[in-house]
């Protein structure tokens, strides 16, 4: 290695000493002067601790005079109450009554303002309750319908495909889905395709009459075997019919409305209960 490239080596290394040198002055600089204001503030809270224990101490002796003094004062009294005649005494005593009257008198009238205010504040609170009671009330009411016409909902979405059938005889042995059958085959549908998907009798005694519930695949197919109940009425034998399959609900609506049902049709006109509504003329009134 030449002369010149150690020189160059040197000059470097003199180069990075220096400012390693520099940034460590930096670095020992900054932390001296986090030190000294990190004193200055304990001075600062030294000095303030130092007032304050002062100030304590002048508030203790003002207490322990107050004391003194009234303790003096606890003693002359009761030496002037010694030193009493008999006539002082008893107007001493005439001067208690009096005060201990007109003392009686103020704590009265404080209570009784005191028991007003508090009637006029429970008469507050009272209707307030009651305000909060009706309120509370008229939500779970609302909450209610709203459940209920929820439900309603649901239940008139999942039977809108069903039809309901009464009179159907349920024979020993058979099924719904037989039963379901044989109706069919009675309204002109082949035995071997039904045009229901779904069958089931409602209740579970079967010793009593049950209906016969069918669920059909579209309301297209529902409307169409309901068209055709005009085939039972000239069957023979206890009659057989086909209605929607409503909730209890649009059964007691049904029950309001039949008596208008009856009236129409006496009137001569084309009236009956269909999907909830009542059809007078092929036009729901509501």
């Amino acid at each position: 290695m030449s002369a010149t490239a150690k020189k160059d080596d040197l000059t470097k290394m003199e180069d990075k000493l220096t400012i390693a040198i520099k940034e460590n002055k930096k670095m020992v600089d900054s932390t001296i002067t986090a030190i000294i204001s990190r004193l200055s503030k304990l001075e600062k809270e030294v000095e303030t601790y130092h007032k304050e224990r002062e100030a304590w101490q002048k508030e203790k002796e003002e207490w322990a005079k107050e004391r003194a003094n009234m303790k003096e004062e606890l003693e002359l009294l009761k030496a002037s109450m010694v030193s009493l005649t008999p006539e002082e005494g008893e107007i001493n005593m005439n001067k208690t009554e009096a005060l201990k009257e007109e003392l009686t008198k103020s704590l009265t009238e404080s209570m009784e303002n005191k028991l007003e205010a508090t009637k006029e504040g429970w008469i507050d609170i009272v209707k307030k309750n009651i305000k909060k009671e009706a309120k509370e009330k008229a939500q779970k009411e609302e909450a209610l319908i709203v459940h209920t016409t929820i439900e309603e909902e649901k239940m008139r979405h999942a039977r809108r495909l069903n039809v309901r059938i009464t009179g159907l005889e349920e024979k020993e042995g058979s099924t719904p889905e037989s039963d379901g059958k044989t109706l069919c085959k009675i309204l002109g549908y082949k035995e071997e395709s039904p045009p229901f998907i779904k069958s089931w009798r409602t209740g579970r005694d079967p010793t009593k009459k049950r209906a016969l519930i069918l669920h059909f695949p579209s309301e297209d197919i529902r409307s169409t075997f309901l068209r055709k109940r005009v085939i039972l009425r000239a069957l023979d034998g206890p009659p057989i019919y086909l209605d929607d399959d409503l909730t209890p609900m649009q059964v007691a609506h049904r029950r309001a409305c039949m008596p208008r049902v009856h009236q129409v049709r006496k009137e001569g006109k084309k009236a009956s209960y269909r999907d909830g509504r009542v059809i007078i003329d092929g036009k729901a009134i509501p």
